[in-house]
């Protein structure tokens, strides 16, 4: 199933309840068009930071017809996974100091 194609979300910083409603809605998008495969990404600076499960255990609990894979990474890898990347991704960028860096890369996000 991992080898398989995924939609992605990536989530850059802590999460907010306003941000578990947000990922909410973008799933519900995704199965109401028929993809069923999402794969949710943090990237955070402290990594085993757990403060965001609760928000997405939320998440997860009204989504139990889509397979939804969850990762965890540094900060750091988020530009390099952003020039590696082939297609377009949702994200949501908690960390203001991103944010010009993340423009350049507009023509692969869709900001949430």
């Amino acid at each position: 199933m991992l080898s398989e194609s995924f939609h992605e979300i990536w989530i850059v910083g802590e999460l907010g309840d306003e941000d578990v409603e947000k990922i909410k809605e973008a799933i519900a998008k995704r199965v109401l068009k028929g993809e069923r495969r999402i794969k949710i990404k943090f990237y955070l600076r402290e990594i085993g930071s757990l403060p965001y499960l609760e928000g997405l255990r939320k998440v997860l609990l009204e989504n139990v017809h889509a397979s939804i894979v969850v990762e965890e990474k540094a900060i750091d890898e988020l530009m390099r996974e952003l020039e590696r990347s082939e297609k377009k991704v949702a994200i949501l960028a908690r960390d203001p100091s991103l944010s010009h860096d993340l423009n350049h890369f507009k023509d692969k996000l869709e900001f949430m």
